[in-house]
């Protein structure tokens, strides 16, 4: 009599991503991860800047080595089933000091499946 094994579906994460000139920021859904990619070669720093529902205050997760093409992985943990808020963002500098952002995009949003 053999073993059965029954496969468990792996919950899909949906990606979304919103750009601007220089920086580009995609959302894992599933994982709370946030990727940063530096899209131009100008001496700025991409980066994500994010809140939820109920967060109280934003956040930045900085991409700090520049357009090497690898995407800085922004592993989070945040609530289940909450809508989340990200921007993509390039600033001179560290992005969380007053008058370093130089773009952003637009705001964009997904329901945070964790």
């Amino acid at each position: 009599m053999g073993i059965g094994l029954t496969a468990v579906p792996q919950a899909i994460a949906s990606e979304t991503c919103t750009s601007t000139t220089g920086a580009r920021v995609c959302f894992e859904t599933y994982g709370d991860h946030f990727f940063v990619y530096d899209t131009s070669e100008d001496g700025h720093r991409a980066a994500v800047k994010y809140y939820w529902d109920g967060s109280g205050g934003s956040y930045y997760c900085e991409k700090t080595d520049g357009a090497s093409g690898t995407p800085k992985d922004c592993n989070r943990d945040l609530p289940e089933n909450v809508r989340v808020y990200f921007r993509a963002d390039v600033c001179e500098g560290t992005c969380s000091k007053d008058g370093a952002v130089v773009r952003t995009s637009a705001w964009d949003d997904a329901i945070n499946e964790n």
